[in-house]
């Protein structure tokens, strides 16, 4: 897979059928980040629903402060997509490194340990972040238009899984 093919520049059909390629990557991570992220786009769409709107002047800063944070951890989550499949490469690449002697074999052995280290660092935030979207449903769901009846449930569906 070439630079350019790595979400985000990929068309949603495009990624998706990247995913189902049979190729490593996008991987787990990547689609984890990326399901979230459309979790926490429906999220921002409900937000701005609601912002702005007479009726719910009252709990308008509350909206407006989720929606803030949430447009912040779908931009991470864009990023952490991308970022998995960077971790991949290189965990990928570590393992392929040359153990004819003692020298290689703990050369491989650190940089097999670092990328491991720095590649679960990626889906752990992924996790962190799905945590926090579902954490904002519950206040949003009660602060925003009835519009959004569907929205918030489905939004939150990405980030259980």
């Amino acid at each position: 897979m070439s630079e350019s093919k790595y979400f985000p520049g990929l068309s949603v059909a495009e990624y998706l059928e990247e995913a189902s390629s049979g190729r490593p990557v996008p991987g787990g991570g990547s689609v984890a980040a990326v399901a979230a992220a459309l979790g926490a786009s429906l999220m921002e769409m409900a937000a701005n629903f609601t912002a702005g709107r007479e009726k719910y002047a009252s709990v308008e800063e509350e909206v407006k402060n989720i929606l803030s944070v949430t447009v912040s951890l779908r931009r991470e989550l864009v990023k952490l997509a991308q970022d998995d499949t960077e971790a991949y490469g290189k965990i990928s690449s570590a393992f392929k490194m040359p153990v004819r002697t003692d020298d290689e074999k703990e050369l491989r052995a650190q940089a097999v340990r670092s990328a491991l280290e720095n590649g679960c660092a990626v889906p752990m935030r992924i996790a962190e972040i799905c945590v926090k979207l579902l954490d904002l449903c519950p206040e949003l769901d009660r602060k925003s238009t009835r519009r959004n009846s569907s929205h918030i449930p489905v939004s939150r569906m990405p980030s259980a899984a």
